[in-house]
């Protein structure tokens, strides 16, 4: 009999008291320099066990075949939110399951059964069923259970449905077997190990530090006999038994040879390579209904590609069936392929506003854009014909003001053009002000209201706007001195209002008075210098927001631009990756860890099952292209990872084991190939390898209570946030452990600030935070400068823990609303539930190309010629670092172990 703890698995022989392998004493002492007092030994220790004889089998390779879900014919998982045990009965064809409902509007908890090719799926049980747990088969057609959550364990007759209660002294049953009559169970809550006979009598077989987990009974009488499946039942990979014969199937990867009968399978790769694979030469057809993965062409066929499928949150194109992300539809640029338009057809008119000139494709471009020397619209007929240009700009009455706005941007007083949103939004973003005048309390009036609501909230009040009314009021420059007066005081029509200031006034344009003396203006195009009065080219790309990524300066106003690996969108503002691949956020929420594709917000849960995950992070192997998710665990102190294939993570590994102590932040660099994270019992920053090698303490001391931590090897930079009351704080040093310093203080963030999750917009190089005690979400450069409020004061805004960006909005995970929210990371407005949740989210990525852009030189390439670690200083600079209990050599690349020598000096005599 096996079960199994936290710490260890145990091997009992029934009959006996004590066990012939006991993980408890085996390895004892070996446990981790931090590890605490009093706590048992971390799961996934090396130990020395007692050797146990070999079991007999084949070295064949996994393989494995999803379940379809109730109803469902497809090989999807879905359904099995939380599958928490299995049984089978090989010899019928059958198999039953235990689970229970995840996530929002997940069902109930239930007892299945299914034939084991996944066929037949059926519900036996939902009713009265809580945490279902160990499955057990007797045989005499009893299913036997037990549920964690209430106690018990039970049984049900399969033929007549009829359900009774075997015991309910247990404790937090979890495992469960049958062995001679009697039912026995493992205590997940007490660590015993217990039995119940025929008679009702139930005694303790053995006990172990709880949680104890799984039971299995390993017994020679185990019942045999034959079916359909003995000596591989004729199929290539899997032979699944059913109550009729088997079903022969695929493992993943594998597809049946086409036109054979479905009992070989052949690796994908080797479907139209030129070779004969299978016998009939199916492998090899190359007509219209033959395999759709040839390498001659004649997979691209409509009627061929006809049967491919393609993902929720992606269009099929209409001819050549190529699968592209649904917000590629209608952008005006055809993405399907060649002679293949079907993305940008029945899309509905969206006619251009008077100051727009018309692409043919139909989207819209300033008219500075036309004829400028640089093809804006995706079909480049805003460049044609401007040799001579025929159709100049739309004219005008000349007695009717034009804006020289776009459609999308508010102009101010001056003619200065700033984005809509920052109408009435409590910011002053005109140089005059004139954005927030004539704001009642809902936006944006056509009639100038009462004095007293005048000017707005005094959030922001940069001059020459004036602050009055206690501070709580800022008027813009346009509404001082114009006789009527906004602030209660009437400080806006006060002190020099009434002389004629402007007449002795030097401004070289416009001057406009007001109560501190006259203040100069400046036309569209122009702005005030240094000095006050002069009026010099104004620089349009300089304010907060302007665009998304990339701002040029034209005669009229600017021109957005993107980076290599976007496009603009139809805004003018926005930039659209190029890159195919579907964005996926990813959070954890303690037990689960659920992926959630964007835009089209499809989730699914990754992984389940899980103890206590708090931290996340991922990196995309350079070799493969795989995405590897990395997380800890507080309650196993450990750190994983795990590769992403299709909905689930595979390849599970502990790469940091021991001697952790409640790690909560955790961040990946990329380019040199190393891991950070923070230990915020311990006060210190750690570092190893990705595959946990090498690992060492990189910063220790002055640290009170870090939370999280971020990392951009492309500059070298490491930032982390500390709750420490006296000095909350975000610091920043060197990927080597260099050049520590404080980026954001207590003057920013306030006393007693909680300055939780961090994150990086790599692209415009800031940073951003959120505060679990103001309920705010801010942002500053990379030196901490130019700090900004993005979002304050918001109901969906209730207790911040994570934060990310990308690309135009900044998603957070909040524990009052269980749920992960986005906003534009500019203003914080759109604010939208992405992901609502039954327990507190905590981290939160978003697993994308441009979230880990590469680097310009890698210092660290080749390992930087270090013999262990090699950490990067800046990004042209390297330092060599060393594991514990070693130390650097002279030379500076190469390490050795310290050792402590000691001798008696033979002088000090005997004593």
């Amino acid at each position: 009999m096996l079960f199994v703890g936290r710490s260890a698995m145990t091997v009992l022989v029934w009959g006996r008291s004590q066990p012939v392998l006991d993980g408890r004493r085996a390895g004892h002492g070996e446990r981790g320099a931090a590890g605490r007092a009093g706590r048992a030994p971390r799961a996934g220790a090396r130990r020395r066990l007692p050797a146990l004889p070999p079991a007999r089998h084949h070295a064949a390779p996994r393989q494995r075949v999803r379940v379809p879900p109730p109803g469902g014919a497809g090989r999807g998982a879905r359904g099995a939110a939380c599958s928490r045990a299995c049984v089978a009965a090989p010899c019928s064809g059958r198999r039953g399951g235990a689970g229970r409902g995840q996530g929002a509007g997940a069902g109930a908890a239930r007892l299945e059964a299914a034939h084991m090719d996944g066929g037949a799926r059926r519900t036996l049980l939902a009713d009265d069923l809580h945490w279902p747990s160990g499955l057990a088969l007797s045989d005499d057609g009893y299913l036997y259970w037990c549920d964690t959550y209430l106690n018990r364990v039970e049984r049900l007759e399969l033929r007549s449905g009829r359900r009774q209660l075997v015991t309910s002294d247990a404790v937090k049953p979890y495992g469960l077997a049958l062995y001679e009559g009697a039912v026995i169970w493992s205590e997940h809550g007490t660590g015993a190990v217990r039995r119940r006979d025929a008679d009702g009598n139930v005694t303790q077989l053995y006990r172990l530090a709880p949680p104890l987990y799984g039971l299995r009974l390993v017994a020679g009488t185990a019942r045999s006999g034959r079916n359909a499946c003995a000596r591989g039942g004729g199929c290539a990979d899997l032979c699944l038994a059913t109550p009729t014969g088997r079903t022969c199937a695929c493992a993943d990867g594998r597809e049946p040879a086409p036109l054979a009968p479905h009992t070989r399978c052949i690796e994908e790769q080797y479907v139209c390579d030129g070779d004969l694979d299978c016998s009939d030469g199916s492998d090899e057809d190359a007509s219209v209904s033959g395999p759709c993965d040839c390498t001659d062409g004649a997979d691209e066929g409509a009627a061929a590609c006809g049967r491919r499928a393609c993902r929720p949150g992606q269009f099929q194109c209409g001819r050549s069936r190529r699968c592209i992300p649904l917000w590629w539809r209608c952008d005006g640029a055809p993405d399907c392929g060649a002679g293949d338009a079907s993305d940008e057809q029945a899309c509905a008119a969206q006619p251009c506003g008077a100051a727009m000139f018309p692409c043919d494709n139909g989207a819209c471009l300033p008219w500075d854009y036309y004829c400028d020397g640089h093809a804006d619209c995706a079909d480049a007929s805003d460049e044609r014909a401007c040799a001579d240009v025929t159709t100049p700009p739309p004219q005008h009455d000349k007695n009717v003001e034009v804006s020289a706005c776009e459609e999308h941007e508010f102009q101010c007083n001056n003619t200065e053009c700033i984005r809509k949103e920052f109408r009435c939004d409590a910011h002053v973003d005109c140089l005059d002000g004139s954005d927030e005048a004539q704001c009642g309390e809902r936006g944006p009036s056509s009639a100038r209201p009462a004095a007293a609501s005048t000017a707005a909230p005094a959030a922001a009040c940069p001059a020459p706007a004036l602050r009055c009314d206690g501070g709580s009021r800022c008027v813009p420059l346009a509404q001082q001195c114009d006789g009527a007066a906004d602030c209660a005081d009437g400080a806006d029509e006060a002190d020099r209002c009434g002389e004629p200031m402007c007449a002795l006034a030097a401004c070289s344009h416009s001057c406009h008075a007001a109560p501190g003396g006259p203040q100069c203006g400046c036309p569209a195009g122009l702005a005030l210098a240094a000095d006050g009065a002069t009026c010099e080219p104004r620089a349009p790309c300089a304010h907060w927001g302007v665009c998304a990524q990339g701002c040029v300066p034209t005669k009229a106003a600017h021109k957005c631009t993107c980076d290599a690996g976007y496009r603009l969108a139809d805004d003018g503002f926005s930039c659209k990756s190029t890159d195919g691949s579907t964005p996926l956020l990813v959070f954890s929420n303690r037990h689960e860890v659920r992926g959630v594709e964007l835009p089209a917000l499809t989730a699914r849960p990754l992984i389940s099952s899980l103890k206590n995950t708090i931290a996340l992070d991922w990196r995309r192997d350079p070799a493969s292209g795989a995405l590897q998710l990395y997380w800890t665990d507080v309650v196993d102190d450990n750190i994983y990872r795990g590769t992403i294939v299709g909905n689930a993570l595979s390849g599970i590994e502990a790469v940091v084991r021991q001697g952790l102590s409640t790690a909560e932040g955790l961040a990946v660099d990329w380019v040199a190939g190393n891991l950070y994270w923070v230990e915020s019992s311990l006060h210190q920053i750690e570092v190893a390898r990705l595959d946990g090698q090498y690992r060492r303490t990189l910063i220790a001391g002055d640290m009170d209570s870090p939370r999280a931590i971020a990392a951009d090897p492309r500059d070298g930079y490491l930032f982390w946030s500390d709750w420490e009351q006296a000095a909350p704080r975000i610091e920043r040093a060197s990927l080597a452990g260099r050049g520590r310093r404080a980026l954001v203080g207590a003057d920013v963030l306030g006393d007693g600030a909680w300055p939780n999750g961090i994150a990086l917009d790599y692209r415009a190089r800031r940073l951003y935070w959120v505060d679990a005690r103001s309920d705010s979400i801010h942002c500053a450069d990379y030196e901490g400068a130019d700090h900004r409020v993005v979002l304050r004061d918001h109901p969906a805004l209730s207790h911040p823990f994570a934060v990310t960006v990308f690309e135009a909005h900044v998603y957070w995970t909040d524990w009052r609303s269980n749920s992960v929210l986005r906003a534009d990371k500019w203003r914080g407005g759109n604010v939208t539930v992405v992901q609502r949740t039954l327990t507190q989210p905590f981290d939160v990525k978003v697993l994308h190309a441009s979230r880990q852009p590469p680097a310009a030189r890698n210092p660290c390439a080749a390992n930087g010629g270090c013999s262990h670690l090699c950490l990067i200083h800046a990004p042209d600079q390297r330092d060599c670092a060393c594991p514990h209990v070693m130390r650097l050599r002279p030379d500076g690349v190469t390490c050795e172990r310290k050792y402590l020598r000691y001798w008696r000096d033979p002088r000090a005599g005997a004593g």
